[in-house]
């Protein structure tokens, strides 16, 4: 019987360090502090055609979907500015001479990797500018759980109440019924 009381303990602390052990490992990286430095694999790189004359144009605009205006908008390839930009009243901006290739654009806190493509070649789902959100939030796309599943003390807890509860029934069960 204290075997199978030290088994029923040790299978109770197995099974909250396994919960709590992988998280650091599953947890993302810290973004670096300088937008530049950021890789473009981090992001969903975007399809943009080019107009005539290589020109690159695009917008800015806040989280509630209000253009930007004055907002410094920097074009980088391969980590090295290439272009720098203000948006206009309309939060627009453009720059030309732009060739084909893989880019980022930095304004506003967001940064978005594009892929460019020369006029006329650019594939059938390409977007004929590039469209940037500042802080790169869109709402409505966090489910109210996935706050409180965020929280890893509230994950322990919740796994550690849904293991240790089963286990004090059972126990106190045990104990209850009449020893032959």
């Amino acid at each position: 019987m204290r075997y199978l009381s030290l088994f029923r303990a040790a299978a109770v602390l197995l099974a909250c360090v396994g919960m709590i052990l992988p998280a650091p490992l599953l947890q993302a990286a810290e973004p670096p502090t300088e937008p530049y430095a950021m890789p473009a694999a981090l992001h969903q790189i975007n399809d943009v055609a080019l107009q005539p004359g290589g020109l690159l144009s695009g917008q800015v605009l806040d989280a509630a979907g209000i253009p930007l205006t004055g907002a410094a908008v920097h074009l980088m390839y391969a980590g090295q500015p290439i272009a720098e930009m203000t948006t206009d009243a309309q939060g627009r901006f453009a720059a030309s001479g732009v060739r084909g290739g893989v880019y980022q654009i930095v304004s506003a806190g967001d940064i978005q990797s594009i892929r460019a493509w020369a006029p006329n070649t650019a594939p059938p789902n390409a977007q004929p500018a590039a469209l940037l959100v500042a802080g790169g939030a869109v709402r409505g796309q966090v489910h109210p759980l996935a706050c409180l599943l965020a929280n890893p003390w509230i994950v322990v807890g919740t796994v550690v109440a849904a293991v240790a509860i089963p286990v004090a029934i059972h126990q106190n069960r045990t104990d209850r019924q009449p020893s032959s």
